[in-house]
């Protein structure tokens, strides 16, 4: 409990906690009051809100709230709130539905589920960044049952449209942060067997690619000085993440014709960051396999070894390979990596070369001819460690027989 929090008196507390049902009890009375719209425009007002917000956090105030018709009380407040109060109220909507009961409960409540959603298209970020936390939460908590409910109400009220302008016109990197959290939450709940052609319809369109890619750039040039290294690898993961699900399925490569180079955006920085970090720093990060396999799919779902130059994924990923076999020697006389436990970070290092050696060997497959003699003479020789570690038989196939045909040209030329 904080120095300035109410001091409960005995017999006051709420469950297990030391905050006080008086206290609980006397903002929601203040909600219900007929001189709200003055009360709302007074300091200690808010800051008992707040207060009350930062209790809500407790699972047992949640559930003492909603007890005490918290949620109804809130949706008859909402409309005489300032921007401030109405965040606050949201914040604590957000907080409260961390509880899969409320969570469940809130999809009864049609008139505050509108309310929600009409306050979406809100210009006040701070507003935004709590609603779709709110949303966010709610999903993750929501039964399987519950999630068609949230899927309805997303086509009704053509959320993806909203959703999409927040990516592209905002420069706020909380609002921005927030809306990929929720897109990707949204993928991952609703690209399923069961939702997909809803998902599908609802949310891949023309304009999603370019808004994702919008937001991604914003953060990562824009706010990278303010992104912490935790914060920074998030927006990389989920970044992929979406990507994977937005181009995920049949027909993509004509879907997005004609921003598929978009998608390097978001590839080529996330490569760049993890060469420093894995080549560099000297540093494994055990999501780096699952990264690299995501851009695998994509790189080989929209065909971008056949356009790209060696620059945009296949420096990046080669000289990580190259890094990783030095590793994978150097683990029997010691290392100036990382130490973990010793089986793991062998495992971890198979994974990852063969992650690593199947993105290389696409792009020796695939690329042009003239983007094939500018990676010959640093792949050359390398070529039958890599595909050593390839299960794709096929790509196999295709690296041996294009390095073999591209060595058969060459001597051709210099004996011609």
């Amino acid at each position: 409990m904080k120095s300035d929090d109410p001091v409960p008196l005995a017999g006051d507390v709420i469950g297990n906690t030391a905050y006080s049902q008086r206290f609980v009890l006397k903002q929601l009375l203040n909600l219900a009051n007929d001189t709200l719209k003055d009360e709302t425009e007074s300091k200690a007002f808010e800051e008992n809100l707040c207060t009350l917000w930062d209790m809500t956090t407790e699972k047992d105030v949640a559930l003492f709230l909603h007890q005490h018709n918290a949620l109804n009380l809130i949706h008859f407040a909402l409309p005489f709130g300032s921007t401030r109060i109405k965040e606050i109220l949201f914040g604590i909507i957000g907080n409260m539905c961390c509880q899969k009961q409320i969570a469940a409960d809130i999809l009864k409540m049609d008139n505050l589920l509108r309310e929600l959603f009409d306050s979406l298209k809100t210009d006040e970020t701070t507003i935004i960044i709590q609603l779709l936390r709110l949303m966010t939460t709610c999903l993750c908590m929501a039964e399987s049952d519950d999630l068609s409910v949230w899927m309805d109400l997303f086509i009704e009220t053509e959320h993806s449209s909203v959703l999409y302008c927040y990516l592209e016109c905002s420069a706020d990197k909380e609002l921005l942060t927030g809306a990929l959290d929720h897109l990707n939450t949204i993928c991952g709940y609703f690209n399923t067997d069961k939702y997909r052609a809803h998902f599908f319809n609802h949310f891949v369109k023309d304009k999603a690619l370019q808004s994702l890619v919008t937001a991604f750039t914003e953060i990562t040039q824009s706010h990278i000085s303010d992104c912490e290294m935790h914060d920074l690898e998030m927006i990389l993961v989920i970044s992929l993440n979406i990507a994977i699900n937005l181009v995920g399925f049949e027909n993509s490569l004509v879907f997005y014709k004609d921003n598929i180079e978009d998608i390097l955006t978001i590839i080529n920085p996330t490569l760049n960051y993890y060469v420093n970090k894995l080549v560099d720093q000297k540093e494994i990060d055990t999501d780096l396999i699952d990264i690299v396999d995501t851009i695998n799919a994509i790189v080989k779902m929209l065909k971008l070894s056949t356009t790209s130059e060696p620059e945009k994924f296949f420096n990046q990923s080669f000289k990580m390979w190259k890094t990783v076999c030095l590793l994978t020697e150097s683990e029997r006389n010691g290392s100036d990596f990382e130490e973990e436990n010793v089986e793991e970070k062998h495992n971890l290092t198979l994974k990852l070369k063969a992650s690593l050696g199947t993105l290389v060997c696409m792009y020796i497959a695939q690329c042009s001819e003239e983007n094939l003699i500018k990676v010959s003479d640093s792949f050359g020789k390398y070529h039958e460690e890599m595909v050593m570690s390839l299960k794709d038989k096929e790509l196999v196939t295709e690296v041996l027989k294009r390095v073999e045909n591209y060595h058969t040209r060459l001597k051709e030329t210099l004996h011609s």
